[in-house]
């Protein structure tokens, strides 16, 4: 639990040293709008990969399948508008 809160601490502490480093612009629409999309991949595969592991099954193909559907996603999103 010590090291859990400890990492917690540092990634606050970050992240308010760059708020501050940045006058703000690091709280803006589009900067957090473009970090959601920078991780949106990323936060797709682990949560795939957390369901397999969560029914038992280990399969490392569940990150391959987890980006091809994000990036169809992506795709058939732009094409419709």
């Amino acid at each position: 639990m010590k090291a859990e809160l400890t990492l917690l601490s540092i990634a606050v502490v970050g992240f308010v040293a760059l708020a501050v480093a940045s006058d703000g612009s690091l709280l803006s629409g589009s900067a957090v709008e473009t970090l959601f999309a920078y991780v949106a991949v990323p936060i797709l595969i682990g949560v795939a990969q957390l369901v397999a592991l969560a029914v038992g099954q280990m399969n490392l193909s569940v990150g391959a399948l987890g980006g091809f559907v994000a990036v169809t996603g992506g795709i058939v999103m732009a094409d419709n508008g």
